[in-house]
């Protein structure tokens, strides 16, 4: 059987969880990646790529860091050269253009974590100062404004009395 072919936008490690589980999954080809570019990191400034485009390279997959994508047409056409079945994106950080999130393929986001009231910059530590009793994953269609898709699947994720950042996160990555 022919394996489904995905293009992956993602940056932190949690992505990077779930781009590793569809790199090792055999259904699953990720022939692209596109993470935010490098940053400066420390005192010295030294440039670090992010968790993902770490992966990424060890996997020998085409990466792409785009510094613009909004308007960027070159960037668009790089992409549609692929021919995806899905583009898939966890936690990339970036809002995407309609060139993008309205493109002839079908493209998924995920996780996004419940409730939406939980900040969205940190919210596995949100959920828990909030003191939250459950949170979770949503796939969704994407669609051109933040978190408007339609849902396709939510998975919850209990949090248990005693659940620091480093567990809930551990969680996340399972469920993700």
């Amino acid at each position: 059987h022919q394996k489904i072919r995905i293009g992956f936008l993602g940056t932190p490690s949690l992505a990077s969880r779930v781009l590793a589980d569809l790199i090792a999954d055999p259904h699953f080809e990720v022939v692209f990646v596109v993470t935010n570019p490098d940053k400066p990191i420390g005192r010295s400034g030294e440039l670090q790529p992010t968790a993902v485009k770490k992966l990424t390279l060890e996997h020998h997959i085409t990466v792409y860091t785009p510094t613009k994508i909004r308007d960027n047409i070159d960037f668009f056409g790089q992409l549609s050269n692929h021919n995806c079945d899905y583009f898939i994106v966890v936690a990339y950080g970036r809002i995407l253009p309609k060139e993008i999130s309205n493109a002839e393929e079908d493209v998924y986001q995920c996780p996004w974590l419940d409730p939406p009231e939980v900040s969205m910059s940190l919210p596995i530590q949100a959920a828990l100062l909030h003191g939250e009793k459950e949170t979770g994953v949503t796939i969704m269609k994407m669609s051109e404004g933040m978190d408007e898709g339609d849902i396709l699947k939510i998975r919850e994720i209990p949090i248990n009395p005693l659940e620091t950042s480093e567990t809930l996160f551990e969680k996340f990555a399972q469920v993700s």
